[in-house]
């Protein structure tokens, strides 16, 4: 593994401006994490019930269970490229997850992660990890560039149950429909981030993205790491991730659920 900077100063500048950006995954964690995060997820997978007709399998916070998801969400190099792309001094992680999204599946709705979650500040951002070739066929991620620039638009379901094959997202279309007409001074051309097996799409948590309907014949496989800044405030809001864990409103998410990661 490279003893490089897990990012350059230009992805730094891409994911600042524009909110996105790609990173070669496997360059940062090294092959031999690769392989075992790869078979890890696959045996999560296999060991997932999938209810009859069910177009999406995933679970979260594998990484209390999962020696080798846990390796690589609290890898230094991932929490370092974290804590590069967001400037911040230092970073927690938030959540992981693993899903497989089979042929049918309609899409995750139009929405920002971040007025979902009860933070009280900019700076998180989100690693979704390719686990095999994603083509646009495969409902492959699509963000609105510099979307992050217009702040909070409010909390959006993620997925939404009257979705279906067809009824699925049009993300293209769904992000015209939250801007107002100065917004589009602001943001750039909708992007299609198809994505190699071990290439991974960071975005900024205020950035607009969804995926569209699978309509390949393949599952979308991906694995996801969530990360905030250190000094991000607990609004104390309710959420799975806090509730029951006696943190205080508006004091930091020192807790060791949200490890430091940098």
């Amino acid at each position: 593994m490279s003893d490089t900077a897990p990012v350059s100063a230009e992805q730094i500048r891409r994911f600042r401006t524009e909110g996105v950006v790609k990173v070669d995954f496997v360059g940062v964690i090294g092959p031999a994490l690769w392989e075992r995060l790869k078979n890890a997820c696959a045996e999560v997978e296999r060991s997932t019930p999938r209810p009859p007709g069910a177009t999406r399998i995933g679970d979260s916070d594998l990484r209390f269970k999962v020696p080798e998801i846990d390796a690589v969400a609290r890898a230094p190099r991932v929490g370092e490229m974290a804590r590069m792309l967001s400037g911040a001094a230092h970073m927690r992680i938030w959540l992981d997850a693993y899903e497989a999204l089979y042929p049918g599946f309609a899409g995750t709705s139009v929405h920002q992660d971040l007025p979902n979650y009860p933070m009280d500040r900019r700076g998180l951002l989100t690693v979704i990890v390719a686990l095999e070739d994603v083509t646009p066929e495969m409902g492959v991620n699509q963000f609105l560039p510099r979307s992050h620039r217009l702040g909070p638009l409010g909390c959006r379901a993620v997925y939404d149950p009257a979705r279906s094959r067809d009824n699925p997202v049009r993300p293209r279309e769904e992000f015209m429909e939250l801007l107002r007409e100065d917004d589009r001074e602001v943001v750039g051309e909708v992007i299609c981030q198809t994505q190699r097996a071990g290439e991974a799409v960071i975005h900024d948590g205020l950035i607009f993205h969804a995926s569209g309907l699978n309509r390949s014949d393949r599952p979308y496989r991906r694995v996801s790491f969530v990360y905030f800044p250190a000094d991000t405030r607990y609004t104390g809001l309710p959420y799975p991730s806090t509730d029951g864990l006696g943190l205080k409103p508006f004091a930091p998410l020192d807790h060791e659920r949200f490890a430091l990661v940098a």
